[in-house]
């Protein structure tokens, strides 16, 4: 099993979601984050990943849920921002603020799609 992060960063009443560039899941969508290092608290992971992939600094608020799915142990955590108007996509296509509303209209990763019909809506 491999440990991953998810990073729910809401500002008001929009969220962070990102598209995937990679050949496995090209043109996807999710919620920004990555794989945890050994002995490294989910905290510190998602500061770390969110720092790499987007230049995005946030402060963990609380982790909302863990599940598994296939190979992967999710976990999301709510995160406030701190510098939104500097994010740098760097290992992403695109990236987007959307509404609840929103969800819908984006292609999400399977394993992020549970959690959004669990959690936003």
């Amino acid at each position: 099993m491999i440990d991953v992060v998810c990073g729910v960063i809401k500002n008001g009443d929009k969220y962070l979601i990102t598209q995937r560039g990679d050949k496995m899941n090209e043109g996807k969508w999710e919620f920004p984050g990555g794989k945890v290092k050994e002995n490294e608290h989910l905290y510190d992971s998602i500061k770390r990943e969110l720092l790499e992939e987007l230049e995005l600094d946030v402060t963990p608020i609380r982790k909302i849920t863990s599940y598994t799915f296939q190979d992967y142990n999710l976990t999301f955590i709510l995160c406030k921002p701190h510098n939104i108007s500097s994010i740098k996509l760097k290992e992403h296509k695109n990236l987007s603020w959307i509404e609840k509303n929103d969800f819908q209209n984006y292609n999400f990763l399977e394993g992020d799609v549970y959690f959004i019909k669990k959690y936003i809506f």
